[in-house]
């Protein structure tokens, strides 16, 4: 049989209890990794069974261990993902044909959810304000209706944006056939949500954009600002469109300041956050619970 269990799900009573009893069961020692906040940190001491508790992000580290988790048991290991090219030009403008964007001009991308933040909403105002200063721009809620509320709160939308008279600024889009080339094809990513609840602590898609060396717009909130700290974008207030829209626009019009923060990105994710270095966290982890 197996020396570890390593199970992957944020800290909720159903699952953690499973996992508590198979570990009596088996007596094999066993480690969890939280890829999300839980809705509450409230009693979570009870929830988390594992001989090690492994983290994505430094602030939910933090308030595990306020929770009344002992630090001992708690390592953090931020994600991975693989690195991308940074793509040609033509490649740039391929993908964007593919998608129905212009080939020309400059294209903001929210890579979001309609649901859990207000997020997309803040994105969608801040093109008002974008049309009032910006050339030839584009963005792009790439979301996924997945709910019967998700759809709602897209109509909502799509009508605000018709009554300011920016829907022509808007692209929709439910269906992304390959997410990282589309991340590679836009001028910046924007993120701007108050809340990461039901997401990765450290969003992938984020990662697979500042791979690529696309620069970042982000609510400067934790966890989202430990990827300001890295230095691949900038911070704005979360629920406030006309900050976002003058963040965005700086970068649009300083190709400057989005190549060094590209490339800024771009070291981030050789250094802190590549699967050499989360796998040899991971191994880690692992020798020091089985020689406990």
């Amino acid at each position: 049989g197996a020396s570890m269990y390593h199970y992957f799900f944020a800290p909720n009573p159903v699952p953690s209890l499973a996992g508590r009893m198979l570990q009596m069961i088996n007596r094999v020692k066993t480690v969890q990794t939280g890829c999300s906040r839980p809705a509450s940190f409230e009693g979570l001491g009870r929830l988390l069974c594992s001989d090690m508790v492994v983290v994505l992000s430094r602030e939910t580290r933090d308030r595990i261990i306020e929770a009344g988790v002992d630090g001992n048991r708690v390592r953090l290991i931020p994600p991975c993902v693989e690195p991308i090219a940074k793509p040609s030009a033509d490649k740039r403008r391929r993908v964007r044909r593919e998608v129905g964007l212009p080939e020309e001009g400059s294209v903001v991308l929210f890579p979001g959810d309609y649901e859990f933040s207000s997020a997309a909403r803040t994105v969608a105002r801040a093109v008002w304000h974008l049309k009032k200063t910006m050339g030839d721009f584009t963005v792009v809620l790439a979301c996924r209706l997945k709910t019967e509320a998700a759809k709602a709160i897209k109509r909502s939308i799509y009508s605000e944006l018709e009554q300011q008279g920016c829907i022509d600024r808007v692209r929709f889009l439910e269906s992304v056939p390959d997410m990282p080339a589309l991340l590679g094809s836009v001028d910046v990513v924007t993120l701007p949500a108050e809340s990461l609840y039901a997401k990765m602590d450290v969003p992938l898609v984020l990662l697979e954009a500042i791979s690529q060396e696309v620069p970042l717009v982000l609510a400067d909130v934790p966890p989202l600002n430990e990827l300001l700290e890295v230095g691949a974008g900038l911070g704005v207030p979360p629920e406030d469109p006309e900050a976002l829209a003058a963040a965005i626009a700086r970068l649009l019009g300083s190709p400057g300041l989005g190549s060094a923060l590209g490339k800024k990105g771009r070291r981030a994710v050789d250094d802190v956050f590549s699967a050499t270095t989360m796998t040899e966290s991971m191994e880690s982890v692992y020798d020091e619970v089985l020689t406990r």
